[in-house]
């Protein structure tokens, strides 16, 4: 599968399952949304700079950040990955033959794609139990006690397996220091 295609196809399964159930996708037009199958209240925000954030990490391929803002967990992906799948969907690498219809059709992708992942998801702690460095990953616990972001993938490699030890220990204690 060509490289545009797979990023494209893991940034929507990325997003159909931070957003979950058809049922959660009439609750987005309040903001608020299903993780998966539970009523965990998370809400789609503005993207966050790393720099307002308390603590940010990135997963090793650097495709998501993970961020603790304030009384929240915040999960976006990265500025370089929005680059580079702009870069991939608008073809800016290729010579093009396309007719004129194929590259305003490309346009309008790449401009709806971008706009719909330049977002983020935040999940106020008060919806989560516990969140552990367990087994080279970072487990989030919400408060019905179902694991969150645990079937995330990006290129067939799962975010939350995908930090490095160290920034995961940083994240995980920084978040239990809230939690209490």
């Amino acid at each position: 599968m060509p490289v545009i295609y797979k990023s494209i196809l893991s940034c929507l399964l990325l997003v159909i399952t931070m957003i979950g159930t058809p049922q959660s996708i009439d609750a987005q037009h309040n903001s608020i949304f299903n993780l998966g199958s539970t009523s965990t209240e998370s809400k789609i925000v503005s993207r966050v700079q790393s720099s307002e954030a308390d603590l940010a990490i990135s997963n090793r391929e650097k495709s998501v950040d993970l961020l603790i803002i304030q009384d929240a967990v915040v999960l976006q992906f990265t500025n370089d990955f929005l680059d580079d799948l702009e870069r991939e969907i608008s073809g800016e690498n290729e010579i093009s033959d396309e007719p004129y219809i194929a590259e305003i059709i490309r346009s309008a992708v790449s401009s709806g794609v971008k706009t719909m992942l330049s977002k983020a998801i935040a999940v106020p702690f008060s919806e989560i139990e516990s969140v552990r460095f367990e087994e080279g990953r970072i487990v989030m616990i919400n408060t019905f006690g179902e694991e969150l972001f645990s079937e995330i993938e990006i290129d067939d490699t799962n975010i939350m397996e995908d930090f490095r030890r160290r920034d995961a220990r940083r994240f995980v204690s920084e978040a239990e220091r809230r939690l209490k």
